[in-house]
C-alpha cells in the first residue's frame, strides 16, 4: 500500500513539474504597483493566441528552470486585459507585438534595445539575462 501512495505522489510531482509556467502571471495593477515601488524585474508580455509566445514560453522555460530566474507575465489577450490597462501598459513599456520582454530596473523600463523581441533562441535570452545581471555568465 505505502508502494502505491509513493507512486502516485511521485506522478503527481513529476506532472506538477511539467506543467509548471516558466513565468509568474500578473495582472496590470500588479504591475503598476511594482513600477511604483521602484522594483527591479523581468517582465514577459505575451498573449494566449500567438503562436510566436507558445514557442518562446517553451524556450523561456528551459532557461528560467535552468537558472533559477524569476519572470512576471502579463497576458495581452483582448479576454486577459482591459483595453484601458493595455493601453496604460503600452504608455509605460512601449511594445508593438509579442512576445516582447523587457527588463526593468528601479521601477524604470531600460531601453528598447534592452529588451527581448519575437521568439528567440535560448542563446539569446541568456545573453539578455547575464546583460541585465539576472544570471552570471558562466
Amino acid at each position: 500500500m505505502k508502494k502505491i501512495i509513493v507512486i502516485i505522489l511521485t506522478c503527481i510531482f513529476i506532472v506538477g513539474c511539467v506543467n509548471k509556467k516558466p513565468y509568474i502571471e500578473i495582472k496590470y495593477k500588479e504591475f503598476a504597483n511594482k513600477i511604483e515601488n521602484k522594483e527591479s524585474f523581468i517582465l514577459y508580455i505575451g498573449s494566449t493566441d500567438c503562436s510566436f509566445c507558445e514557442r518562446y514560453e517553451k524556450t523561456l522555460k528551459r532557461v528560467v528552470n535552468k537558472y533559477n530566474v524569476d519572470v512576471y507575465y502579463i497576458n495581452v489577450a483582448k479576454e486577459k486585459i482591459s483595453s484601458e490597462d493595455k493601453t496604460s501598459l503600452n504608455n509605460v513599456v512601449d511594445f508593438s507585438g509579442t512576445p516582447t520582454t523587457v527588463f526593468i530596473k528601479a521601477g524604470e523600463v531600460e531601453s528598447r534595445y534592452n529588451r527581448i523581441d519575437g521568439a528567440v533562441t535560448s542563446d539569446k535570452i541568456i545573453e539578455a539575462f547575464v546583460r541585465n545581471g539576472y544570471i552570471e555568465k558562466k
